[in-house]
């Protein structure tokens, strides 16, 4: 899969992950389907990906929260210095 079709895919799950996330919300039962297989969930929705992405999902509770570290953009805007953390 090239850079191309990476950006596209991420692009479609974006959209799509507001709406993932209602209906976990709503339906207890897709929410145990979506994490304990993440793949097969989101291809019966609609979202099939290629076999060399790897896709997990995980439920943030009151006492456990997950950070998400994206791909360190490529984009030439991005520095990589401390002015873009707030920190």
């Amino acid at each position: 899969m090239n850079q191309e079709e990476r950006s596209r895919l991420l692009s479609q799950l974006e959209k799509k992950m507001s709406q993932l996330i209602s209906k976990c919300w709503a339906d207890e039962g897709f929410k145990r389907k979506l994490v304990a297989d993440p793949a097969g969930t989101l291809k019966a929705q609609g979202l099939e990906l290629p076999a060399d992405v790897t896709i997990k999902a995980l439920e943030n509770t009151e006492r456990v929260f997950h950070i998400v570290i994206p791909v360190t953009p490529t984009d030439a805007d991005w520095q990589g210095d401390s002015d873009h953390t707030g920190f």
